[in-house]
């Protein structure tokens, strides 16, 4: 009775597998793209002015002290990043302070998702119509 569980679980989970793309499951529809230089302060917009909430994770950083031959922690570091979906490209608008900045950002094609569902042959057209096997270059915030 087991054996014959089994057996339908993995042929369940490899027919599940098959016609979906493997970007699509593992990677999902959302990437987080980092804004690159972004002041603390930075306001991210979408070009109809809907407000994209930014994210800020602070950076521990280690480094070894040769004088005093012991390890010293910064977290002094902050990285801000946005939410973007894969599937389109986003015009942005930037504001610091009196600054704004308009830029576009298009995602690219992940070559190691493509080779992968390529492969597969199937999964290649799930993760194409869904946009998932695309991804984005960090923004490079400067006014």
């Amino acid at each position: 009775m087991l054996k014959k569980i089994l057996q339908s679980f993995f042929a369940v989970s490899l027919i599940f597998l098959f016609f979906s793309g493997c970007a699509t499951i593992l990677e999902g529809y959302v990437e987080e793209v980092d804004l690159v230089n972004a002041p603390d302060d930075i306001k991210v917009f979408s070009k109809d002015g809907v407000e994209i909430p930014v994210d800020t994770l602070r950076l521990r950083t280690v480094t070894w002290n040769q004088e005093t031959k012991e390890f010293e922690y910064n977290s002094n570091q902050l990285l801000k990043s946005i939410k973007l979906r894969k599937n389109t490209d986003h015009v942005l608008v930037l504001k610091y302070d009196d600054n704004e900045k308009i830029i576009e950002v298009f995602p690219t094609l992940d070559a190691g998702w493509a080779i992968l569902d390529f492969l597969l042959i199937l999964p290649a057209f799930v993760d194409a119509y869904t946009g998932c096997w695309k991804s984005f270059q960090p923004i490079l915030v400067e006014y």
